[in-house]
């Protein structure tokens, strides 16, 4: 049996990985038993999956909640790195799809998936996740993540 100091222990550490945890237990529940993703695929609006965006909503919710303010307020007082990272995501990393078609892939499908993979904004996965367990600033990962997804329609 874990002492009470252990149980804190591990309860830190699973607070302080939950998306991680969150999408490998996801992703293995669907791998063995798809029948209750197919159906909550099924409700659409628009031609939008309704469990889908929820689930994104939420994930963005939580790792909101998990913020503390001093975070927030040390992300706002970057604008230079702000800045900087938007046009990087936004701009840079688009002309470098330009190169990976120049790549000779074969099949040459792949050089098309990477020109597109490098057009399209920061996930919530590789922008906030990605920093979070490297320990840098996740309140400037989110800031990014959800600025460069509302700019990317723009550009």
């Amino acid at each position: 049996m874990l002492s009470e100091e252990q149980r804190k222990k591990v309860k830190a550490k699973l607070i302080e990985n939950f998306l991680p945890l969150g999408l490998a237990t996801c992703l293995i529940v669907a791998l063995a038993w798809d029948v209750p993703g197919k159906e909550l695929s099924k409700p659409k609006v628009e031609g939008y999956g309704v469990v889908n965006s929820l689930g994104v909503i939420i994930i963005f919710f939580i790792s909101g909640m998990c913020l503390k303010t001093a975070d927030v307020k040390a992300a706002i007082a970057a604008p230079v790195a702000v800045l900087y990272s938007l046009c990087a995501i936004l701009f840079l990393t688009p002309m470098a799809g330009f190169i990976a078609t120049q790549i000779p892939f074969s099949p040459s499908e792949f050089k098309i998936g990477l020109a597109l993979f490098c057009c399209v904004p920061t996930t919530l996965t590789s922008g906030v996740a990605l920093v979070s367990q490297a320990k840098g600033n996740a309140a400037l990962a989110l800031l990014l993540t959800v600025g460069s997804n509302v700019l990317g329609v723009l550009t």
